[in-house]
């Protein structure tokens, strides 16, 4: 309803069905009164859906007039009025200008949300309401308000999955449900609360309480209030929860917003939703389902989206004191609860049916499972009688197992044998389709018996990754049906189930279901290798390394010795995962079990990857060593036969060979495919020719590249992945070179370029700590950026962190440390420390001759400083040699007056001369490089 809507009703009158008498007499008094008031004739069940006549009349009147009886907050239809009324108000001002309440019980305490407590009502008490205060009351509030409710309700678009469509018996929980909210909004209700430092709120409870439930519902009815959308996240049966829960955000962020974030460490991912929501600037609702129990409060904290747009719910069997956020704790249902599961079969119950189901509650603590068990077993058997349901009441199993045990038993043998194989797989959610395949029966039509007696839960996924019906078995139900079926036949349903997931290996909760079959006793060694090494490819491919890690070390230790493939591919899941030391050891291991075998293709694949570990720790002659350059053989495939050649363009240029390089990755690039953005070779490729042009100071074709890979990845969501910060701060550096060699230096664009490496250097450490690899990377770049800015005393600052940081993580004879060491010398030399820089130069050169060799771009300029230093300090007899030889070799591969050798000179001489004349001399340079162009 938009802005400027006027009422058709003044008083909306909102009651359940046991205040009948009650609420005719009022909406008499408040017509006599001159109010036009709203009152439905129906009563709205729990599975039938809001009328468009009840949605149009409410969002037309004024003020909703509530009879808040104890069995008010039972009812869905009442509980669907108030929080529509009270979100409303929520966006209109203040909730209580919308909202009268009229007690008619005993008490203050069952009236929720807590706004409501607070606010000044009536009471009703034995049914009896002063009716003239009344109506003075709800004048004062009609004449108070001239918009209608619906004009803080807006178009109702927030995006809910589609379990939040699916039908549920929810009964009672309303006030835990307003608990809920109130913690998710007590931030912005600083009156009412404390302060929160985030919006979370776990919801505990023993197993089967309604945790889920009452998420689902709390999401259905209050999802106008987070018109972001609402995002459900699954952790049942997660064995890494924080890993699981990444893999899931990145999954949300896919089908939400298109923010493609394979490939990206886990920590950015949690950070790139929380910008996306920052920006978008509307309250989001995040469930956090089925957290496994008894998680430390870090980890807990850690499933908390810090936005102040996202308010989360966790739900879990219990949490550790340390949590220290709001908690709602669900108890058993009451008398007047349970009375409602039963209502819609059996009607009002009489005295003795009450008391009955009264001590029933009492003896099951109130638990719903067994209540609603209890509920589905009696449905069939009305015509029994009141005497017969009194009888079959008292004489229920108290246990939830047993009471679960009683309606498995009751079911047919086809829906037994379903839920047996469901009960086999994780708590994730499973597809239809994979258990018709196991079991070669009719299992839609088992499963419609088995929700029929609320054994199982439709999740049907319609709009997400295509859709998919999905259905879910309770961690209750399924210990119910380990007890009924015998322990063989579930073995079988396990390795049937191993024989045919793998061709359902597309989803993560598949993938679950795998983990889970791999360690079954009855799945053999062949089944347990093939599901472990299809979960290891599949987090792998998405860039969930942690997960892809776990699995990759599950698989080289299933069977007595690990087969040559499964230790390479555990060796690029430790690869990617940082961990060099493992990827290394697996790497040798496979290669010495490939010469065992006599297999040339496993030890080729071994070589290369073993190379690869080698040149991640910086160790160049081992590299070569172990997988010396030659040609690629024809037997690769295409997909791997690109990645070698891609080493080789990172080999070459790690060791000086830039134009080389250059040339082999410009023959490659055209034949690589773009399909497979981000974590395809493409990016790689282009960020490998971005370094090789800058290297070049092709600074034009540079940032022509870095370009079109920013705008590739851009095009498909992946602005958070390392290929693009990695484009982005190469960029940068070409920006810096740009302005360096402009005859104006323009100011603007210098600090521009700097401030984005500083930013992204910044932004590293916040998201993912300071000794991260890639965060050092970007260190060193801000010191050098902040060389070339002629801030000396900055970058010696810089080092001073960086440097200790790098020895630590990576080792002194690591390039990056050797960049970080001459970025230092360059500072000292700025600031006329030229015998400080003279002793670092020279302590670096031979340890960067060993390294990457004499004649690489970063020797020969390291080289070229020296010799400036000592020149500068007075040795000309030893300074010229280095200086000259230095030319003689950047000659040789740039010529006399290429950018490389020019650029070192005048980023030594930045601050040692005057800007003017800094100016001149690169004039000078180019005027004498336009006279030898042919």
């Amino acid at each position: 309803m938009g802005d400027g809507a006027k009422a058709t009703w003044d008083v909306f009158l909102s009651y359940s069905w046991s205040e009948y008498d009650l609420a005719l007499r009022v909406e008499r008094a408040l017509g006599r009164g001159g109010l036009r008031v709203f009152r439905d004739e129906k009563d709205v069940r729990e599975f039938q859906p809001i009328t468009e006549e009840l949605l149009a009349a409410l969002d037309s009147s004024k003020v909703l007039l509530a009879l808040y009886s104890r069995r008010y907050p039972t009812r869905y239809a009442c509980q669907w009025e108030l929080t529509r009324a009270f979100v409303a108000g929520q966006r209109l001002g203040d909730p209580r200008d919308r909202v009268l309440v009229v007690n008619v019980g005993h008490d203050e305490g069952h009236v929720q949300p807590i706004e409501l407590q607070d606010a000044v009502h009536l009471s009703a008490r034995g049914g009896h309401v002063d009716l003239d205060r009344l109506v003075a009351r709800a004048r004062e509030k009609v004449v108070a308000v001239s918009e209608p409710i619906g004009a803080g309700s807006g178009v109702d678009t927030t995006p809910l999955p589609a379990r939040m469509h699916r039908p549920r018996r929810f009964v009672g929980r309303y006030p835990s449900m307003w608990q809920v909210h109130s913690a998710l909004q007590a931030k912005n209700r600083r009156g009412v609360h404390a302060p929160t430092a985030a919006s979370a709120v776990v919801v505990k409870g023993f197993t089967g309480t309604g945790k889920s439930w009452l998420a689902e519902q709390y999401a259905f009815l209050f999802h106008s209030a987070y018109p972001g959308g609402v995002h459900w996240i699954d952790l049942g049966g997660a064995q890494d929860v924080h890993g699981e829960f990444v893999s899931a955000l990145r999954r949300t962020a896919d089908d939400a917003w298109g923010l493609n974030l394979d490939g990206v460490e886990p920590d950015r991912v949690v950070s790139a939703v929380v910008r996306r929501l920052n920006d978008a600037r509307e309250d989001t609702l995040w469930v956090v389902d089925d957290v496994p129990a008894g998680l430390d409060a870090s980890v807990l904290h850690r499933l908390v989206i810090g936005s102040p747009y996202a308010h989360v719910v966790i739900t879990t069997q219990e949490v550790v004191p340390t949590w220290g956020g709001p908690v709602v704790e669900l108890p058993g249902l009451t008398d007047v609860e349970a009375e409602e599961l039963f209502r819609p079969d059996w009607g009002d119950l009489d005295e003795h049916q009450r008391a009955a189901l009264s001590r029933m509650v009492r003896r099951c603590g109130g638990h719903p499972l067994v209540l609603s068990a209890t509920a589905v077993d009696l449905r069939t058997d009305v015509s029994g009688g009141h005497d017969r349901f009194t009888q079959r009441l008292d004489a229920v199993a108290v246990t939830v197992v047993d009471a679960l045990r009683s309606r498995v038993r009751g079911v047919g043998a086809t829906a037994r044998t379903v839920l047996a194989a469901a009960a086999v797989l994780s708590e994730a959610p499973f597809e239809v389709a994979l258990v018709e395949r196991a079991l070669a029966v009719d299992v839609p039509m088992a499963l419609a018996e088995l929700e029929d007696g609320s054994l199982v839960q439709r999740l049907d996924r319609v709009g997400v990754r295509g859709g998919t019906r999905s259905w879910r078995v309770h961690a209750l139900v399924a210990e119910a049906v380990r007890r009924e079926v015998p322990a063989e036949e579930f073995g079988a349903h396990a390795v049937r189930l191993a024989d045919v997931l793998p061709d359902f290996l597309s989803s993560a909760d598949a993938h679950r279901h795998a983990r889970v079959l791999a360690d079954h006793s009855a799945v053999s060694t062949r089944q347990r290798a093939v599901l472990l090494r299809a979960v290891a490819e599949f987090h792998s491919s998405h860039g969930d390394v942690v997960l892809a890690e776990e699995a990759a070390t599950a698989l080289v230790t299933v069977g007595a010795e690990a087969r040559v493939d499964d230790l390479l591919l555990a060796g690029r899941t430790a690869l990617g995962a940082g961990l060099y030391g493992v990827a290394g050891d697996r790497a040798a291991s496979a290669l010495e079990l490939a010469k065992h075998d006599d297999n040339f293709r496993a030890a080729y694949r071994a070589r290369f990857l073993l190379s690869r570990v080698h040149e991640q720790a910086g160790h160049y002659d081992d590299a070569d060593e172990v997988f010396p350059p030659g040609r690629v053989p024809s037997w690769l495939p295409e997909h791997e036969a690109h990645l070698v050649r891609l080493g080789e363009v990172t080999r070459l240029r790690l060791r000086g060979a830039i134009r080389e390089a250059k040339n082999e990755v410009v023959e490659l690039l055209p034949l690589l495919p773009h399909d497979r953005l981000p974590t395809g070779p493409w990016p790689a490729a282009m960020i490998e020719r971005t370094r090789l042009e800058l290297a070049l100071s092709e600074i034009v074709e540079a940032r022509r590249t870095s370009g079109r890979l920013l705008a590739a990845l851009a095009e498909v969501g992946a602005t958070e992945h390392p290929a693009y910060l990695e484009a982005t701060a190469l960029d940068a550096e070409a920006q810096l070179q740009v302005a360096l060699t402009e005859g104006g230096m323009r100011e603007e664009e210098w600090d521009q370029a700097a401030k984005k490496v500083s930013a992204l250097h910044a932004d590293h450490v916040r998201r993912l700590g300071p000794d991260n690899p890639l965060t050092l990377q970007f260190a060193v770049a801000e010191c050098l950026a902040m060389v070339n800015r002629g801030q000396p005393d900055v970058v010696r600052a810089l080092t001073d962190d960086v440097l200790p940081r790098i020895d630590r993580v990576l080792g002194r004879d690591h390039t990056l440390y050797q960049r970080a060491e001459y970025g230092r010398a360059q500072a000292l030399l700025q600031l006329g420390k030229t015998g400080e820089a003279r002793d670092l130069l020279a302590d670096l050169l031979p340890r960067r001759v060993a390294t990457i060799g004499r004649d690489h771009l970063d020797t020969l300029v390291t080289r070229l400083d020296l010799g400036f230093a000592m020149i500068l300090e007075g040795d000309e007899v030893t300074g010229r040699p280095h200086v000259f030889e230095a030319a003689r070799n950047l000659h040789r591969q740039y010529g006399w007056f290429h950018e490389p050798a020019f650029r070192a000179k005048v980023t030594t001489l930045y601050g040692l001369l005057p800007r003017r004349v800094l100016v001149v001399l690169l004039a000078f340079v180019r005027l004498l490089d336009r006279k030898r162009e042919p």
